[in-house]
């Protein structure tokens, strides 16, 4: 499985196509991992590992279109996005993964500081399907994926904060009364603490300013991430103007 130069040797396996695509997209180069993904998907196709069963194979494709919708979507190629991750959406049910089939932690190629992977397979299928959908404007779309991502995203807490914000908002974009997205996806979100989380604070803080809680109102939230990171800023930002925006009814969120 070792890695060939992206410039030039084919890579054999699927497992080194997964990884070839992810690092060039930690080098920025999305692009080019995109078409990692996708090339490798036909190479699998191609050539399939000797002795692998058909289920095995699905697999591995499936890996490959979780990671090649999640690149189509930081290149905004929306349709490209939802296309694939549809595909991969349909697969992982198929596959009844985290039901029947034991969902799979994902190796972390640029870990937390506790070196403790936070996400699975069938958690970012879903996840990144229902982001796609959502960032389409596709409310019952979104939440249709949403609905799959809560079924795998009780596994731990960080995946469960962020497909529940998420989830909130296309509910209520949707036309759910606040109170009932918050019933339907944040009841399982405790409001004091919740722990070991690794990465998603800042998506628990907005489940929590979604629920209500005293000490996260969207003004204090934004106070509170005001000089942090840009990712984490743009995460808070949005959310917080949907909550002014469907909660507060204040329309200059809609800028």
């Amino acid at each position: 499985d070792e890695l060939a130069d992206p410039a030039g040797g084919r890579v054999s396996s699927a497992r080194s196509w997964v990884w070839l695509g992810r690092r060039l997209a930690y080098a920025g180069r999305f692009t080019d991992a995109l078409d990692a993904f996708t090339t490798g998907r036909a190479d699998l196709a191609k050539y399939p590992p000797v002795g692998a069963d058909a289920s095995t194979l699905r697999l591995w494709d499936l890996r490959l279109l979780r990671h090649a919708g999640h690149r189509a979507i930081t290149l905004r190629r929306l349709d490209e996005a939802a296309r694939t991750l549809d595909e991969a959406g349909a697969t992982a049910n198929e596959l009844d993964l985290g039901g029947s089939r034991p969902d799979e932690y994902e190796a972390d190629g640029a870990p937390n500081s506790a070196n403790v992977p936070t996400s699975t397979l069938a958690s970012n299928v879903f996840y990144h399907q229902a982001l796609a959908r959502h960032l389409r404007g596709e409310w019952s779309a979104a939440r249709r994926a949403h609905d799959d991502a809560m079924r795998v995203a009780r596994a731990n807490p960080d995946q469960l904060v962020a497909t529940a914000a998420w989830a909130w908002v296309s509910a209520v974009l949707d036309g759910d009364a606040p109170s009932a997205a918050t019933r339907r996806y944040l009841a399982g979100v405790p409001a004091t603490s919740f722990t070991p989380m690794y990465e998603n604070g800042v998506y628990y803080d907005l489940c929590r300013c979604h629920a209500g809680t005293r000490g996260f109102s969207a003004r204090e939230l934004l106070l509170r991430y005001d000089e942090t990171d840009a990712v984490s800023f743009a995460t808070v930002g949005y959310g917080v103007a949907m909550q002014q925006l469907l909660v507060d009814g204040d329309a200059r969120a809609a800028a």
